[in-house]
């Protein structure tokens, strides 16, 4: 008797010991599974790469296209810089120009979708146009590695190549020159800005 009560109390603290060992098993893979998928939506990476297209509507209606690169400071601020090219219209010319920019932005969630902000500042470099402050603000969504944003930019226009200079007026129709040693006349132009980015 005393050895089947020995056996049985034996049998007993084997099984719970070894039901103890499986449950702390369980929790440590729950934890690493649990850890696992937080990662997954974390954006702690050294470098970020993004490739937009921008269609733009307002006073300089255009398109441009841009890259911007930098490094994600932590899971909600990234910072880097990019450049790009411009194809627009002002009020009398066509403007071609070279964008060369700081970029800021922030997710505001640590999720795979995300709102979030961008914030432009830098240089319009014309190729054909006036060399300018260039800035964008805008507001997206991010899903996975693709967003999409909207926005309001400045940039700096012209209205004509060369400025014209009046002499006289006859029956509503002005006579004169062009004074090419005039400065060209240049505007503040403000636009509408729709922009969808891929990240690399």
């Amino acid at each position: 008797m005393k050895k089947i009560l020995m056996l049985a109390v034996m049998l007993i603290v084997s099984i719970s010991a070894f039901s103890q060992s499986y449950r702390g098993d369980m929790v440590m893979s729950n934890k690493v599974d649990t850890h696992d998928s937080i990662s997954t939506f974390s954006l702690k990476k050294s470098s970020r790469l993004f490739v937009s297209a921008e269609l733009m509507f307002g006073e300089m209606p255009g398109v441009r296209l841009s890259a911007t690169y930098g490094c994600q400071l932590n899971n909600k601020f990234f910072l880097g810089g990019g450049t790009g090219y411009c194809m627009a219209v002002d009020w009398y010319s066509d403007h071609y120009s070279i964008p060369v920019f700081a970029d800021l932005r922030v997710d505001f969630l640590e999720k795979k979708i995300s709102p979030f902000m961008e914030l432009r500042a830098g240089v319009d470099i014309a190729i054909e146009g006036a060399n300018g402050f260039y800035g964008n603000f805008s507001f997206g969504c991010r899903l996975k590695r693709f967003s999409l944003s909207a926005g309001v930019e400045s940039m700096k226009g012209q209205d004509y190549d060369f400025p014209y200079y009046y002499v006289g007026r006859r029956e509503r129709v002005y006579y004169g020159n062009f004074d090419e040693s005039a400065d060209p006349y240049s505007f503040r132009a403000f636009n509408f800005v729709t922009r969808c980015s891929f990240e690399f």
